[in-house]
């Protein structure tokens, strides 16, 4: 999990079931059956990513005891993501996880653009992502179908990849509520 929230790049372990001949039907169905998931961009860690990741790991490791119910949750969602095939259930695991990390679902699109975003066209930028984002879960959930592109589902697993990983500085000093009360406060401001 932490390989995945340092940096993007499709990380996992691929299963490949296989059915002995011995377990054949009278109906004539394949004896075997493989599952290959290939996803692309491929992980590659780097040599120069060694201490950022040594560092990242520490915090992760210290943050998880203080992971609430939300992170817990929101995490969940967010490695269900790269099990998906499909990038509509990929955009819908990864809506799920936003709303959770951050408690709600109606002004997202403030509590992501104000928490990880640096300056004003960054927040703007990263706003009309997310209501992008809701419109097209909305589509997706209550007309079965919205046009989606692996770039828009990569740009919203890195705004959570972002948002998770300020969460993990935060949650050692602050705690999942506070850090959620600070982001309404700014959104206030």
């Amino acid at each position: 999990m932490a390989l995945r929230l340092f940096k993007p790049g499709v990380i996992g372990f691929n299963a490949i079931l296989h059915y002995p001949k011995i377990w054949t039907t009278s109906w004539g169905a394949s004896t075997s059956q493989r599952y290959i998931f290939r996803r692309p961009p491929k992980y590659v860690f780097e040599k120069r990513e060694l201490e950022p990741f040594i560092s990242f790991w520490n915090q992760f490791k210290e943050a998880k005891n203080q992971f609430s119910n939300n992170i817990k949750f929101s995490l969940r969602w967010f490695d269900k993501s790269y099990a998906e095939q499909k990038v509509l259930d990929r955009l819908l695991d990864l809506a799920i996880a936003l709303e959770v990390l951050f408690n709600t679902h109606d002004r997202l699109d403030l509590y992501v653009s104000h928490f990880i975003g640096l300056n004003k066209d960054e927040k703007r930028k990263i706003n009309k992502d997310i209501r992008k984002l809701r419109e097209m879960r909305g589509a997706i959930v209550h007309s079965g179908y919205y046009e989606c592109k692996q770039e828009f589902v990569d740009l919203i697993e890195n705004h959570y990849r972002l948002s998770m990983q300020k969460f993990l500085k935060l949650l050692p000093s602050l705690g999942y509520e506070k850090i959620i009360e600070s982001i309404k406060e700014s959104i206030l401001d």
